[in-house]
């Protein structure tokens, strides 16, 4: 029900809304006037509303106030504004520790009063309390919990009089420590109803977004919605008035307060918006498990994802050298590989890597005193110790994987030798074999001493074979030998 006088000298026009009386231009007498104030009086101070806000879990240490994690919204119609109050804000909490609520609460018109702030130490709970400007258990700060009465809040809830009482009310439970949780069970306001407000100019700041950020640069914000007869603007920040057109252009952070004035009722209303600042870049990182390619790891994995904020998570953007916009880039060559990871802001870092090869080989080689097996020389070591490079290892046929290796058979033998760049070389030897007796001769004129052959010459010049050597009987070592003396020689 929303009712308004208008005293015109002798006339007095009533309107009765919601409550169907219209009464108007009527010539009472004085007894009539006084009459008929009093029956409006009372019926503007009999009619109340309440109205039920929603609860919900309480987010555990928000510090603030503000907190908006813990904010929770009543929508108030129907209530006005002049002779219009709030008298009464009733809620039910369970929260154990609740010395670490801050109870606030906020008008439509942004007028934010503190109810409690830090009551009732170790204690638990607000059970049905109840927050009035004549609350019968006194000031809230010398209630215990669970605060189960009608109690007198920090800030009055008359500071709210005189404005325009319509709109998104918010009851605000900022928690400032951890550990402990707990509910907002249920929440009310209680109003005393007033005339409507008929005329109010209501600033209006509207706006894209709030936050100036490496893509957004400047912020338009917009006073065209606000409402109101022959309405003129004043912008202004924390350091003075800074324009009186409706709309204004902004590129810095801070506090800006938009005051439109009604010109035909003399009246005025403010709005205000704060404008932030993320500038933050993210952290381009490359990690990856090696930067040398060689002929074990052929291709290495760059991965740049290692940047990971813990309220978005992952909503970057890369730009890897060669246009790749993975996480990761896999490279197969060497050089210098670039990356740039752009955050949701729209700022960007870089970081770059460079990737080296090695993929040069040992070099391989057999020494080795002798390539031939014969009846002399029946084993022959074979030596790949002279190879050149790093870290080397041996492979030879038949699997022995020692720098030597020594041979009794003819063939040809195989070393692999391998450096510690994952790159081989192959050298080969081969073995010959040559067991091949001589042909052992031996001439004589005669094999018969007598009186005229006193001494016969035994000749083994006539042996075939290669490089012979020889060895009689007695020990010689000439190619023939003179013997005087019959015997088998």
């Amino acid at each position: 029900m929303k009712i308004f006088l208008n005293f015109n000298f002798s006339y007095i026009k009533v309107m009765a809304f919601a409550g169907s009386l219209f009464i108007q231009k009527l010539r009472p007498s004085k007894k009539g006037v006084l009459l008929m104030i009093l029956m409006i009086a009372s019926l503007i101070t009999g009619y109340t509303q309440t109205f039920n806000g929603t609860g919900g879990d309480l987010v555990d240490d928000t510090g603030g106030p503000p907190c908006t994690d813990n904010e929770f919204f009543v929508n108030v119609t129907g209530i006005g504004e002049v002779g219009a109050s709030l008298y009464q804000v009733n809620l039910d909490i369970t929260h154990t520790w609740v010395e670490d609520l801050t109870l606030s609460l906020t008008s439509p018109n942004g007028t934010t009063i503190i109810l409690s702030q830090a009551n009732g130490g170790d204690g638990d709970n607000y059970t049905a309390t109840e927050f009035s400007d004549t609350g019968a258990d006194g000031p809230i700060q010398d209630g215990t919990p669970p605060f189960t009465g009608s109690f007198i809040p920090e800030e009055l809830l008359s500071t709210f009089d005189g404005e325009c009482l319509n709109g998104d009310w918010i009851l605000s439970a900022c928690d400032g420590a951890g550990g402990d949780v707990g509910v907002l069970n249920s929440w009310s306001l209680s109003f005393n109803a007033g005339s409507p407000c008929v005329g109010h100019p209501v600033a209006t700041i509207d706006y894209i977004t709030t936050f100036l950020t490496c893509d957004v640069t400047t912020i338009d914000l917009d006073g065209s919605l606000s409402t109101g007869t022959g309405l003129t603007f004043e912008w202004s920040d924390t350091i003075g008035v800074i324009s009186t057109d409706t709309m204004i252009t902004v590129s810095n952070p801070g506090t800006y307060y938009l005051l439109v004035t009604d010109t035909i009722l003399f009246i005025t209303d403010i709005d205000s918006v704060e404008i932030r600042e993320d500038l933050l870049p993210p952290i381009a990182n490359i990690t990856s498990p090696t930067t040398e390619l060689n002929c074990i790891t052929t291709s290495i994995i760059l991965d740049a994802s290692t940047f990971f904020d813990p309220e978005i998570g992952f909503f970057d953007t890369w730009d890897w050298t060669g246009g790749s916009q993975n996480t990761f880039l896999e490279v197969f060559s060497s050089g210098e590989y670039f990356v740039t990871v752009t955050g949701p802001n729209g700022c960007s870092s870089v970081d770059s890597i460079t990737i080296t090869e090695n993929v040069i080989p040992p070099t391989a080689n057999i020494s080795t005193p002798s390539t031939e097996l014969n009846c002399a020389t029946t084993n022959i070591l074979l030596d790949a110790s002279g190879s050149v490079g790093d870290g080397l290892t041996y492979e030879w046929t038949g699997g022995s994987t020692a720098s030597s290796l020594s041979v009794m058979t003819t063939g040809t033998y195989f070393v692999t030798v391998t450096a510690s760049n994952g790159c081989t070389a192959v050298t080969s030897e081969t073995i010959t074999e040559n067991i091949t007796p001589p042909t052992a001769s031996i001439s004589a004129p005669s094999t018969e001493l007598n009186c005229t052959t006193t001494s016969i010459l035994l000749d083994a010049s006539g042996s075939t074979g290669t490089g012979l050597t020889y060895e009689w009987t007695g020990g010689s070592t000439a190619s023939s030998l003179s013997v005087m003396t019959t015997g088998t020689y």
